[in-house]
């Protein structure tokens, strides 16, 4: 009698503490949908980014262009001028063109320079953003190995359950 007694306290006390595999199911569906929201989350500051930096070389090749603009306006008006002055004139003008073609040559060289370190730097955010990216895939793959883990513990825990239901009839057997 007692020890009937001590058997099916011992079997509600396992019964409520034993996890079942729904609430195993629904911690790992909500570990992955942590995860999945993490990813979405970098993949659209990936774009966002993507868009400033194409904004950003838009703007530098427009000033770019206008300041060769300039250069040429420049170097044709002056070259108009000088076909009308003397020789000495327009050697004058020829070099003060281009001392400012080199000048603007410069500063398009330093802008490009620039241009190019930012693009070297937005590169290598993107490299940390796609190990970020493939770490939680890597996550995603530990938990689906996590889930086999604990079937193959559902499938110990049966086993036990049924020991323990095989141990309890043959102590109730007259």
């Amino acid at each position: 009698m007692i020890s009937t007694l001590f058997g099916l306290l011992a079997r509600v006390y396992l019964v409520n503490f034993i996890p079942t595999e729904l609430s195993n199911r629904e911690n790992i569906n909500q570990s992955i949908a942590n995860n999945l929201c993490k990813m979405d989350d970098i993949i659209f500051e990936n774009m966002q980014k993507n868009k400033n930096l194409s904004k950003m070389i838009d703007t530098r090749m427009q000033l770019i262009v206008k300041s060769t603009q300039t250069t040429l306006e420049e170097f044709n008006r002056m070259l108009n001028y000088g076909f009308k002055s003397s020789l000495e004139e327009f050697e004058n003008m020829i070099t003060s063109l281009t001392k400012n073609i080199k000048n603007a040559s410069e500063k398009q060289s330093e802008i490009l320079l620039k241009e190019y370190e930012k693009i070297n730097k937005k590169n290598k955010e993107y490299q940390e953003i796609i190990e970020k990216q493939n770490d939680a895939i890597q996550n995603i793959n530990k938990n689906k190995e996590y889930q086999e883990i604990i079937e193959k513990q559902n499938d110990a825990i049966q086993n036990i359950n049924k020991n323990i239901q095989d141990i309890h009839q043959q102590i109730n057997k007259p």
